[in-house]
């Protein structure tokens, strides 16, 4: 059973309400879900064969998405952009990850308040200032175990396997097995 998705989709005939540019044979099951509060299905981009379980979310003040050929993202994991976030080919995304690549709120508790009663009242804002965000790249044959964490202005380079339940805030060279919180690395995948 295919899951939900936070507009209209469908992949025959195109529709004013469609949310996000696909590839062929492209799946969101069970529970995953697309949310593009920005409406601009160019914001994020799924290739052929991508296999979603999880939640995209596209924030409203800004972000983008691009997921390679053959990507798989796993049940309650969270992909939340608000700047940008490349997802290459061939990744394995277990499920419970969380990758962000933006802290979400202010550092100052005045604007978090703020922020947050914007939300529960109006809506998330078209507009953030002073909410610190870089780009999350992962790179093709990445293995993301389950439970781990990527935060913001990370590389994870080609090949590299992520332990499960690590935190990433560095970058991972290529074909690199870290591991833990915080993240070492512990040996080589291979090619």
């Amino acid at each position: 059973m295919f899951g939900k998705i936070k507009s209209i989709f469908n992949k025959k005939k195109p529709s004013k309400n469609k949310i996000c540019a696909t590839g062929s044979n492209f799946k969101i099951l069970r529970n995953g879900t697309v949310i593009n509060s920005q409406k601009d299905p160019n914001k994020i981009v799924i290739g052929d064969n991508v296999h979603i379980l999880g939640e995209l979310f596209l924030m409203r003040h800004g972000g983008y998405m691009q997921i390679g050929e053959w990507t798989y993202i796993g049940d309650d994991t969270r992909i939340w952009s608000a700047n940008k976030i490349i997802i290459g080919k061939r990744v394995e995304i277990s499920y419970g990850v969380n990758i962000h690549d933006t802290i979400s709120h202010s550092l100052s508790a005045k604007e978090r308040f703020t922020h947050m009663v914007d939300i529960l009242t109006t809506g998330h804002p078209s507009t953030l200032d002073n909410v610190p965000s870089k780009p999350v790249i992962i790179e093709d044959d990445v293995w993301i175990g389950f439970n781990s964490i990527i935060l913001k202005g990370v590389t994870i380079g080609k090949g590299s396997i992520i332990g499960a339940g690590s935190v990433i805030t560095q970058d991972v060279p290529e074909y690199s097995i870290v591991v833990g919180n915080p993240q070492r690395i512990v040996g080589n995948s291979k090619e």
